[in-house]
């Protein structure tokens, strides 16, 4: 029993170590996903730009909130809510019709970039999305890395949602710019 004990106080022991030295060498973390669409880049754009079908391919997203500047326009500020509580507040920083949006984010736990690119494909659109977070504290600095990959399958199956939504109903393109 006091060899089990022993082993385990080392296991535990190692792996906060392990967590120490990663919050110490770890000041973000980056992940890509990439999907491709069967659809014509316009009616990609249009309907990631659609805040109000955002919660059609968004998990857990429940509602968007321009709290600053014209949705969707470079330095607009929009917040968006969760149906886990978590709050994230996006600072967009590029918008490119058809080609790029990009943003800053924050919330409680973490900040960070998120970069999406939109391009023709195989006579459809490839989507690239790439997010770049850093911890906002030392513990989610440590954390970070151990949840990558699941962020990254969130992200993934979120575009991959998106996807199917686009193929099965597009948002006219139109509809977007009337926002």
């Amino acid at each position: 029993m006091k060899r089990v004990l022993r082993l385990t106080g080392i296991l535990i022991t190692g792996a906060i170590t392990a967590l120490v030295i990663l919050g110490l060498v770890s000041d973000q973390i980056t992940y890509t996903s990439t999907v491709d669409v069967a659809a014509p880049v316009e009616e990609v754009w249009a309907t990631f730009m659609d805040g109000p079908r955002m919660e059609e391919w968004l998990p857990g997203f429940t509602a968007l909130e321009v709290v600053e500047g014209d949705a969707g326009t470079v330095g607009s500020l929009h917040r968006l809510y969760f149906d886990n509580g978590s709050v994230l507040d996006e600072r967009v920083t590029v918008v490119v019709p058809g080609e790029r949006y990009a943003y800053d984010m924050e919330a409680a736990l973490f900040t960070g970039s998120v970069d999406v690119t939109f391009a023709l494909h195989n006579d459809g659109t490839r989507i690239v999305k790439t997010t770049v977070m850093r911890g906002a504290t030392f513990h989610w600095r440590a954390l970070l890395p151990v949840f990558k990959p699941f962020m990254q399958n969130e992200q993934m199956r979120s575009l991959d949602v998106l996807a199917s939504l686009v193929e099965d109903d597009p948002s006219v393109p139109a509809r977007a710019v009337d926002q």
